[in-house]
């Protein structure tokens, strides 16, 4: 937060000669018009578009549209079963590997009352919107029930090691979002129709989530197989009321 704060400030130093100029040395307004359009991005770790429409001078409209995916692979080194069991001094590692995929996509619309007539002004309003989330879990185990390993085979896989059946894949369920916050911030024009802002949210978020899926295996002493077996997870639904971390809030504008 100290860093984005800084850049802000930082920012109006360095134009704070011209805060009073609203016109460019060609004489083009620097302010954004009536019935322009503004594009931009936020500084949180998903990736958000921001359109907003310049109703009056005194408020706009805003949307946004986040559209979050991140996928991430651990990997873990664990002794080859077979191998050791065959040469009990060998050193065989082979690798385990944890891949966690998150998505979150969220569609948001707000209103801003505008104050301020010069470069710098203040801004007051609330945005609603609604979204999706999923996150789903794999595990792929280097070491395989067969035949020569049935008993709980080796892992490096944290919470896996000794379980029987074993997780191969979680899937969290799909999850609808729906965020209701009040706003408040300011916005300063260090060049013509473009701008810095910070803002800061408060409200209320509620996350309803259906039933998602695990999936394990385990071995078949009767059939002598390896066998998968999937069981679903209960449903979640929560309520959550606070404010957003400011340093998700900041944005830069292009007018046009």
């Amino acid at each position: 937060m100290h860093k984005i704060t800084c850049l802000f400030i930082a920012v109006l130093f360095i134009s704070s000669s011209a805060i009073a100029q609203l016109k460019t040395d060609k004489g083009l307004e620097i302010l954004p018009q009536k019935g322009e359009w503004a594009v931009g991005v936020y500084t949180d770790n998903d990736f958000t578009i921001t359109m907003k429409k310049v109703v009056e001078a005194n408020k706009h409209k805003r949307y946004r549209l986040r559209l979050g995916y991140n996928s991430t692979s651990e990997v873990f080194k664990v002794q080859d079963d077979i191998q050791t069991a065959s040469n009990p001094n060998a050193s065989v590692l082979v690798d385990d590997k944890v891949t966690t995929s998150n998505t979150d996509i969220m569609f948001l619309y707000g209103i801003e009352k505008r104050k301020g007539k010069g470069r710098l002004q203040g801004f007051y309003g609330g945005e609603g919107g609604f979204g999706i989330t999923n996150t789903t879990v794999k595990h792929d185990f280097a070491n395989e029930f067969v035949s020569e390993n049935v008993f709980a085979p080796s892992t490096a896989i944290p919470g896996q090691d000794g379980i029987f059946p074993r997780t191969t894949e979680a899937n969290l369920g799909t999850g609808l979002n729906f965020e209701l916050k009040g706003i408040v911030g300011a916005e300063y024009f260090f060049l013509d129709k473009l701008s810095v802002g910070l803002e800061w949210a408060w409200g209320v978020e509620l996350l309803t989530r259906g039933e998602g899926k695990i999936s394990t295996e385990e071995w078949d002493d009767v059939n002598s197989q390896k066998v998968s077996l999937t069981t679903n997870t209960g449903k979640l639904t929560s309520v959550n009321f606070g404010s957003d971390d400011i340093t998700t809030r900041f944005r830069l504008l292009f007018y046009f």
